[in-house]
């Protein structure tokens, strides 16, 4: 069930970003579109190189829910740290400055987290390869367009129990051991995480 705007609670999308020049504004475009409105986006420049930080400032300057910050080089995990402190959000999403979102995507994963409870929600994705810009199809459509019974998040025959978009942390820990590529080596750009899980936490980082 969609969630009401005015229910809407805050998602913080964190984006570091190092000489992306080729892909920066495509993704920034991607997260301004999406379908859930109620964002802070925070553009992380992490000492760039190239016009990074130029487009960046170009699109700050147009969309009052975007947080420019500029910084010294120091690797994507001590970014991610940073726009973490930086972030107001009841939920965190990370994006990487080469991705694109579908425009629907932080709408369905707000949909699941809310629906469930879960700290965390898990979604498929699509893998687009240079040159040929071949797209292996993992991410879903909106649920209402796919096919009968296909559900976007996690939902396979795997380690021994069925996961229908829901498991317990020990489900979660045991079969990211077993068999990571099902949650796919750990990334962090294909879930959406409650901030107070890792705000309560504070010595977990990237």
């Amino acid at each position: 069930m969609p969630v009401r705007p005015e229910n809407q609670p805050l998602v913080s999308v964190i984006v570091p970003i190092y000489n992306a020049k080729n892909h920066i504004a495509r993704c920034i475009e991607s997260i301004r579109r999406q379908t859930y409105r109620n964002l802070e986006i925070l553009l992380l420049n992490d000492g760039s190189q190239d016009v990074s930080l130029a487009v960046c400032r170009m699109f700050a300057k147009v969309d009052p829910r975007i947080i420019l910050i500029d910084k010294a080089n120091s690797g994507v995990s001590a970014t991610r740290n940073l726009g973490m402190r930086r972030a107001h959000g009841v939920y965190f999403q990370f994006v990487d400055s080469d991705d694109t979102l579908q425009p629907y995507a932080t709408e369905l994963l707000v949909e699941k987290a809310v629906a469930s409870g879960a700290d965390m929600v898990i979604a498929h994705y699509n893998r687009i390869e240079p040159p040929k810009e071949k797209e292996h199809p993992r991410a879903p459509r909106r649920v209402e367009e796919a096919e009968p019974g296909f559900d976007p998040f996690v939902k396979v025959q795997t380690f021994g129990f069925l996961l229908e978009g829901a498991m317990t942390k020990a489900q979660f820990a045991y079969g990211l051991m077993q068999e990571p590529a099902s949650f796919y080596y750990g990334v962090m750009w294909n879930k959406l995480y409650r901030a107070d899980l890792i705000r309560t936490h504070p010595d977990v980082e990237c």
